[in-house]
């Protein structure tokens, strides 16, 4: 049994790596403000490498003394009960001391242990993280001894279960272009990429190089999409500054916009079968769902749905249209006239809602994902009303800023704050089934995903390429890996903890396991 002393060490350590992910998600929540940050603003963000560095270093400390004095899970599990949590190294708690980081001195002449940063393994944990609404936690056993885990599945096994196009790997490019976040995104063709963000331009990218720009909005880009009319391709943009623009590609032309009277941070496109007509559903920041014709630049249907900001605009079938408000709101509308056929559903009743609100959306059947910047993915089914957690990472201090259905396949992001690692889940539908993790460059705020590549917007923009899946197989993370079933759960207090921190930062953008490396 471990000292008093040492139990002492191990708890400064604790508060120290509490307090440094503190000031880290603070700076990741000054990184996406919405306006200029202060000169004392930025001196934070200049020092956020500074304080990964340091709290890897902590947490590493943190594990040679755990080792040192053999403190297995049981023991510690003991000691939380009596003097609190203490975090391991795949530490999922995030409670934050009020004592501020700079009261704590750190002695960075010391060497830091060096990590193995990249393993390779033949088989994969078999990862089932599809999460039911969670019930009160079990008390603590009395014997020391844990359950065991799932038998591991061998990698053929596990990649059988990927459809194609997604049995493969990604190679991944950063495009340089935009001065600010990236906030839509959206891919067509074989190797085409549309972006639009906080410099209010929308660039259309060939692979790695950019060959249009289109510089007519006057504030940020919310929102892009392409189509094809007749055999052409159009990119549709909705930006802040009120207004929703058609370009042509081929002429690289404006072909038409509309103004409204509110800033555009959503918008949905759809082609109408029985017209041939591409319509617009737009969501406004003041509350409001308009429908448009671009092609006569008018004003179809116009209603104030919800007090506060639309996140999302989503639509399952042809006669429905679903309404998701940035504080977790949800109605169904009928396509046509925009108005409610059934009573708005609360969220917020079933889950509690991230600081930053509904960030992304996505459908598939009648299941709306969502991602409100917490740890996890969110699932509802507004036909049943079934609720359900999808983990996006094996710790709670993680933000998960994005999600895209593609087929059958549902990706989401997921972002370390403590480190700035950045990852992509894919999932299959409609089982949930986790099936592997992509690497990303840097936090993604919104993704579009094709057959044969795949666009992160967020603090970069990144073009990834698919590949043979046999091929990457040279490059296997495990250090992410996602829990087995037995050990998926999460506590909406650890949650709720996470986001202390971020709370005084009011944001306002857009939107382990196998990890492939691009």
């Amino acid at each position: 049994m471990a000292s008093s002393n040492e139990l002492d060490q191990l708890t400064a350590l604790s508060r120290t790596i509490r307090r440094l992910r503190k000031k880290i998600r603070q700076i990741e929540n000054l990184e996406l403000m919405d306006r200029s940050l202060q000169a004392e603003e930025k001196h934070k963000v200049s020092r956020k490498r500074e304080y990964q560095e340091l709290l890897d270093k902590s947490i590493d400390e943190f594990a040679i003394i755990r080792k040192r004095m053999k403190i297995d899970d049981f023991v510690l599990q003991q000691f939380e009960e009596d003097h609190g949590e203490l975090p391991t190294p795949d530490d999922s708690s995030a409670s934050v001391s009020a004592t501020d980081l700079e009261s704590v001195s750190f002695d960075m002449t010391a060497d830091s242990p060096s990590k193995e940063n990249v393993s390779f393994a033949s088989d994969v944990p078999q990862s089932s993280i599809h999460m039911e609404e969670e019930s009160p936690k079990p008390q603590a056993q009395s014997q020391p001894q844990r359950q065991p885990k799932q038998q591991e599945a061998s990698f053929k096994k596990l990649t059988a279960k990927v459809e194609k196009p997604f049995a493969q790997g990604w190679e991944s490019t950063e495009l340089n272009g935009h001065s600010g976040l990236v906030l839509g995104v959206d891919v067509f063709g074989s190797n085409y990429v549309v972006s639009g963000g906080r410099d209010s331009t929308v660039r259309i990218w060939s692979g790695e190089k950019e060959f249009l720009r289109f510089g007519q909005h006057s504030n940020d880009v919310t929102a892009v999409k392409s189509i094809s009319i007749n055999g052409c391709w159009k990119v549709i943009s909705a930006s802040k500054d009120c207004s929703i623009k058609m370009f042509d590609l081929d002429s690289g032309n404006c072909e038409g916009s509309a103004y409204t009277y509110q800033p555009i941070c959503t918008m949905c496109v759809v082609e109408k079968q029985e017209t041939m007509k591409v319509m617009v559903y737009t969501g406004t920041e003041g509350g409001k769902v308009e429908l448009w014709d671009l092609a006569e630049r008018a004003n179809c249907v116009s209603q104030s749905i919800s007090d506060d900001r639309i996140a999302a605009l989503l639509m399952p079938d042809k006669d429905n249209l679903i309404c998701i408000s940035q504080s977790g709101s949800l109605w169904i509308l009928d396509a046509d006239r925009l108005q409610p056929k059934s009573v708005c559903t609360k969220l917020a009743d079933h889950t509690k809602i991230g600081v930053r609100g509904v960030v992304s959306a996505a459908v598939f059947g009648s299941t709306v994902y969502f991602a409100d910047g917490t740890s996890s993915l969110k699932a509802y089914d507004y036909k049943t009303g079934a609720f359900r957690r999808l983990r996006s990472h094996r710790n709670n201090l993680c933000s998960t800023d994005a999600v895209f259905v593609f087929e059958k396949t549902l990706f989401s992001s997921a972002f370390e704050n403590h480190s700035g690692n950045s990852f992509i889940q894919v999932r299959s539908l409609p089982t949930e089934t986790y099936l592997y993790t992509v690497r990303a460059c840097d936090r993604v705020l919104s993704l579009a995903v094709c057959s044969t590549h795949m666009a992160l917007g967020g603090l970069a923009l990144e073009y990834m390429r698919a590949r043979p899946y046999r091929t990457a197989l040279s490059c296997v993370d495990t250090r992410v890996a996602l829990p087995c079933a037995d050990d998926s759960s999460e506590s909406e207090s650890e949650t709720e903890e996470a986001e202390q921190a971020a709370a005084s930062v009011k944001t306002s953008e857009g939107q382990g396991g196998r990890c492939i490396i691009a």
